[in-house]
């Protein structure tokens, strides 16, 4: 080494200790001793004071947001060494090494931050102390979660993240550009354990979900004859053999001022996905055609799958034409089924809370790790919080089915939750700080189950939220890093092998039009043959729907209609009187349990857009849907339309029961069919 590097190399270590005298001193040499005490607490983003932190988070980095020349912070403890940093803007960059030292030090203690600005005339002034108050228990080290863009119309930069929360390191585990095209959709993990993964995803490599199970990574397709789309929310089985999923039928609408965005789920049912068999089965409990069902949850031990639903009100036919005017009162009860994992039986849904008495919609219940409490999201209407103008997290103690705001709620959306293992922490999305961005937030929950004040997820850079243009949501806690990389996952869309799900035993709707035996019925005995044969043919549940209205079976019968409704194209000859047969059962059913006037005038509508000429008898079902949902003029004016079509057609059968209802109708009264 000639004489001019080792020159220069002194000069760099002469430097860097420089430097570190001036950035970092183990102790408070360089504290201003001479200052004017402010008397209240300096303004710095993030917030972190008063939180209760983790003893192996990341260093919680900050900006002060007060006017000055020079900044000095110092971070001390009862033991340990303190840390003293300085800054020029304000930005306080706490080193790695050191924090993590004095965080170990002082395990169940507070620390305090000491802050220093000086002014102009160069006089320091020293605000209050800043307490962080350090939790015994630790995190978990691993959170995996989605990034994306505000804008849902695009699939640029958007993916699936990894990140160390004792560093700021993140990795992508399977992430999107402007030349993929893919979505990085929902991630799973069976008790936070990565070594067992589903990812979801879709795009122009197809739909399905990604399988990381001992080390390889398969394709599923889950599609099946219980539903044409992908499957989505998803819970693995403490044995990691069985997953619970949703197969979820969504629609993306806008409203012209406010948050324009909202998700409505058409149609949704849950079904238990077997990974040796590759067998979905779903049982009429968790999949009945008359409800949704979505959001599933295994408890810790297995032994019950929690989940959410509301009746269904529509059919999924009319998808992307015009939602259904009750959207709005779509509300989600929080269920629970039993599950026995050695014969994969559940049984009857046992509603753990009602949305009237929640007074809202229920969505994404988690169990806490020791099996006492459940959380969930609280939100207005529909399933979908993250659009939702407010959210809260919610606490329930499931042995006394008592339920409360989580301490940690703001006045804006929060939402998308997990636990940690110990059950000590739980990570959430948040609007909180703009009503726009979801941001990861950290809560303490202490042994009486009381959330403390949350602190936002730590970057390295302390602006980072100032410019950050990226919505985080699904945050769920890992022990371990996932043992894949991404370009593991990404080469895994193409060259994976891919395995079809299969739908094992009847298809629900089947379930529920054929509850008991149909040996002894050789009619009833062919549909159910044919349904089982070919459970997505539309005229099959028409004809069955036919015979059961026919019979008299009218619960049989609307389920049918609806199902070949929802099955049918816009050209079957026979889709139109399925709109108005069920129309008919829902305005005019003596049980208030099966009435129901708007979609009864929603079916009834479309029945009748068939151009000019519409037939009597479905403006006669339009009448009838009118008068159920007490719009009497309107079912006046449309009995009468439809006496001078039947009179014009000849059917006089038909006029006689027009002018019976038509009474009705004028002593304002619905019709009620005997």
């Amino acid at each position: 080494m000639n004489k001019r590097r080792k020159y220069l190399l002194a000069a760099g270590l002469l430097l860097l200790a420089a430097l570190g005298t001036v950035l970092l001193r183990p102790d408070g040499a360089d504290v201003p001793t001479e200052f004017i005490s402010v008397g209240r607490l300096a303004v710095v983003q993030p917030d972190y004071h008063d939180c209760v932190i983790p003893p192996n988070i990341a260093p919680l980095r900050f900006v002060v947001h007060e006017p000055g020349s020079r900044y000095v912070a110092r971070l001390c403890g009862a033991a340990g060494q303190p840390v003293v940093v300085r800054s020029d803007d304000g930005a306080v960059y706490w080193p790695v090494k050191q924090w993590h030292n004095l965080l170990r030090a002082n395990r169940g203690t507070t620390l305090q931050v000491e802050l220093y600005a000086r002014a102009e005339d160069g006089q320091w002034q020293r605000f209050d102390d800043l307490a962080l108050h350090v939790a015994p228990e630790d995190i978990d080290p691993y959170v995996v979660y989605r990034r994306i863009r505000p804008a849902h119309n695009y699939y640029t930069q958007m993916g699936t993240y990894q990140r160390d929360l004792s560093t700021y390191v993140e990795t992508p585990l399977l992430s999107s550009d402007a030349h993929s095209g893919r979505c990085a959709n929902c991630h799973t993990f069976p008790a936070r354990k990565p070594e067992l993964m589903v990812l979801h995803y879709r795009g122009q490599q197809g739909n399905g979900m990604l399988l990381l199970r001992d080390g390889e990574i398969s394709r599923v397709d889950t599609r099946t004859a219980l539903f044409p789309g992908w499957g989505g929310y998803s819970s693995w089985h403490p044995d990691g053999q069985v997953l619970a999923m949703s197969f979820n039928r969504l629609a993306l609408f806008h409203h012209e001022v406010g948050e324009s965005r909202e998700v409505f789920d058409y149609d949704s049912d849950l079904g238990l996905y077997d990974m040796e068999t590759g067998q979905l089965t779903a049982p009429l409990q968790i999949a009945h055609p008359n409800w949704l069902e979505t959001f599933p949850w295994f408890a810790p031990d297995g032994k019950y799958l929690y989940f959410v639903r509301a009746p269904k009100r529509w059919t999924g036919n009319i998808r992307g034409k015009l939602m259904p005017p009750v959207w709005q009162e779509v509300q989600y009860d929080l269920v629970r089924v039993a599950y026995d994992r050695q014969d994969n039986q559940v049984g009857e849904p046992e509603t753990l809370l009602a949305a009237a008495r929640a007074g809202g919609s229920v969505s994404h219940p988690r169990v806490s790790p020791d099996g006492r409490v459940l959380s969930f999201c609280l939100h207005r209407w529909g399933s979908f919080p993250p659009f939702q103008p407010q959210c809260d997290l919610y606490f329930m103690d499931l042995d006394t089915r008592r339920f409360w705001p989580v301490e940690c709620n703001s006045p804006q959306t929060d939402s998308y939750h997990s636990w940690s293992s110990n059950g000590r922490w739980i990570i959430f999305a948040s609007k909180r700080d703009d009503g726009l961005f979801t941001r990861l937030y950290i809560s303490y929950i202490d042994q009486q189950y009381r959330a403390h004040k949350p602190l936002v997820l730590p970057q390295e850079d302390p602006r980072y939220y100032e410019h950050n243009l990226r919505l985080f949501n699904a945050p769920e806690f890992l022990v371990r890093r996932v043992p894949a990389r991404e370009r593991a996952f990404s080469r895994a869309l193409v060259n994976a092998r891919k395995q079809q799900a299969t739908l094992a035993g009847p298809h629900p709707v089947v379930q529920a039009l054929f509850p008991e035996p149909t040996a002894n019925d050789a009619l009833l005995r062919s549909y159910y043959e044919q349904l089982l044969a070919e459970p997505d043919n539309g005229e099959f549940y028409f004809r069955a729907a036919r015979e059961f209205h026919a019979r008299g079976q009218h619960q049989q019968a609307a389920i049918a209609y609806r199902r070949a409704i929802e099955l049918a194209a816009e050209d079957q000859p026979w889709r139109l009187e399925a709109l108005e047969r069920l129309a008919w059962i829902l305005a005019t059913h003596p049980s208030q349990e099966l009435r129901d006037g708007r979609q009864a005038l929603l079916m009834a509508q479309m029945a009748c857009q068939t151009g000019p000429r519409v037939p009597a008898e479905n403006l006669s079902t339009l009448a009838a849907a009118y008068a159920e949902c007490g719009q009497f003029a309107d079912a006046i004016k449309m009995a009468r339309r439809a006496e001078r079509e039947a009179l014009a057609a000849g059917q006089m059968e038909l006029v006689r029961r027009i002018r019976r209802q038509l009474e009705c109708y004028l002593s304002e009264q619905p019709l009620r069919e005997p």
